[in-house]
């Protein structure tokens, strides 16, 4: 397979500080540049006993003024030890080639690959990378007025010490680079590491390295679903590259029969299966899965669940949340003998419609209070509009006893009192429970007559959920 992710060998480096626990690797950042980065550990003695890989979404970089089709990153990474206490810092500028994208690339959104190896400090247990695109700009008015560059951080910690079990850690691959000659590097060097660690629809091979520094024994590795914990794969490999020092496995595994999900590859060592590496990854069978980042794919859970369903989604993982929501609508298809989800046509349709009458200037119309009842209620069947309510018609005169309520199955978020109270309001009511998409989600306890009262608090339009007699929390 001919990789969609040119390999580029950084080398070099500088100073930033980093915010945030560190979680395992893989971790995507935060920011306007939301790479995904993740990282290995080699022998000692090895030239480069440390790689760090960042795949970084193509579309979130600037082409440079200065040099046609190339962006300018600089790369800021910092060594912490298991406290999070620093050990030392480098930084790099480098230009990048960004490919010029045609038709045929449109259904997996190119990611530039970007492969570092640094000579980290010993004791190093955590890694934290700032991505800094020196082309860009910001698009807020003080990132403007201040010239603020875009930017995304990540920060990952190394889990157990494999190289106690003789192995490295596993590198998660996509491919082979066909153009080097084996003679020119070592296999290391021509892998196109696969730092997002996905699987599944536009690659149905588990391509997986690792270094073994120990005996003659033939590796021996497991595929494990996290749902279950069950064993869902395993093998062994007895073809081994034994150049340089060291056995070196390069293996596939076919995982076309398996479902989306979360799964954790073990490799098993000689003493035992609590000694040898591990790593995690997933399998993604939907497109939409591949190329949006995991805040992008809660949006949909987001405005579909409840407060309590949602938090238990948010713990999930890429490949839990689209096996979840498979299940979600298939649960919910009310033809199945049909090529479609006619109940999904209707949230696509209220979708629609919430995106284009309730966004704001600083949110879709999907994540307003107005668009997630929208969209989980149906529209409602009588609304009340004061958009410069006087005296009688305030809010405050109008619903005193709801908004001075302390209770928490009435009042959603404080609301301020004024002596004149003019802000702008909507009252939406449901003459029984409305038309949800997920009935049996609802509280079977839910009184019916809806009703939703939502306020414009800041002034600019963006209508605010102040009150509700919904049961339970929205």
């Amino acid at each position: 397979m001919v990789s969609i992710w040119p390999a580029l060998v950084l080398t070099g480096i500088l100073p930033f500080g980093g915010d945030g626990e560190a979680r395992p690797f893989p971790v995507e950042a935060r920011g306007n540049i939301r790479f995904e980065l993740d990282a290995a550990r080699f022998s000692s003695t090895a030239d480069f006993p440390m790689e760090i890989y960042l795949s970084i979404p193509q579309s979130t970089l600037a082409v440079s003024p200065d040099s046609a089709g190339r962006a300018k990153l600089r790369l800021e990474t910092r060594f912490e030890d298991a406290d999070s206490d620093l050990l030392g810092r480098v930084v790099e500028e480098r230009w990048v080639p960004l490919e010029s994208l045609g038709e045929e690339d449109a259904t997996l959104l190119p990611r530039l690959l970007v492969t570092l190896r640094p000579k980290a400090p010993e004791g190093t247990r955590q890694i934290a990378v700032r991505v800094i695109d020196l082309a860009g700009r910001k698009r807020g008015l003080f990132d403007r007025a201040r010239r603020s560059k875009p930017s995304g951080e990540a920060r990952g910690r190394f889990v157990g010490d494999p190289l106690r079990c003789r192995f490295s850690d596993i590198v998660f691959v996509w491919d082979i680079d066909r153009d080097l000659e084996a003679d020119d590097l070592p296999l290391r060097h021509r892998l196109r590491p696969n730092p997002l660690r996905y699987y599944g629809l536009y690659h149905t091979t588990l391509l997986f390295y690792v270094e073994d520094y120990g005996g003659p024994e033939p590796l021996v590795y497991q595929i494990r679903s996290l749902s279950g914990e069950a064993v869902v794969a395993s093998g062994i490999d007895s073809c081994r590259d034994a150049s340089g020092g060291g056995i070196r496995h390069l293996r596939g595994e076919d995982i076309s029969a398996l479902p989306a999900g979360a799964y954790r590859l073990d490799i098993l060592g000689s003493k035992g299966e609590n000694c040898g590496t591990a790593g995690e990854f997933q399998i993604l069978w939907d497109s939409e899965s591949w190329n949006k980042d995991q805040r992008a794919l809660l949006e949909e859970a987001y405005v579909l669940l409840g407060a309590g369903e949602y938090d238990r989604v948010q713990e999930m993982s890429q490949g839990e949340i689209e096996e979840y929501m498979r299940n979600l609508w298939s649960r919910h298809d009310p033809d199945r003998s049909t090529g479609r989800n006619e109940l999904r046509d209707v949230y696509l349709e209220r979708l629609e419609y919430a995106n284009r009458f309730f966004g704001t200037s600083f949110r879709k119309g999907m994540l307003t209070d107005r668009g997630r009842v929208y969209i989980r209620y149906g529209p409602p069947d009588e609304i009340t509009k004061q958009l410069n309510p006087q005296d009688e018609e305030a809010i405050a005169r109008v619903l005193p006893d709801e908004l001075s309520s302390e209770r928490e199955d009435v009042m959603r978020r404080p609301a301020r009192r004024r002596a004149r109270d003019d802000r702008a309001y909507e009252i939406w009511k449901y003459q029984v429970r409305g038309q949800p998409l997920f009935p049996d989600l609802e509280s079977p306890v839910q009184r019916t007559g809806l009703e939703f009262i939502f306020v414009d608090e800041l002034g600019y339009g963006d209508m605010r959920l102040v009150h509700t007699n919904l049961a339970g929390p929205f």
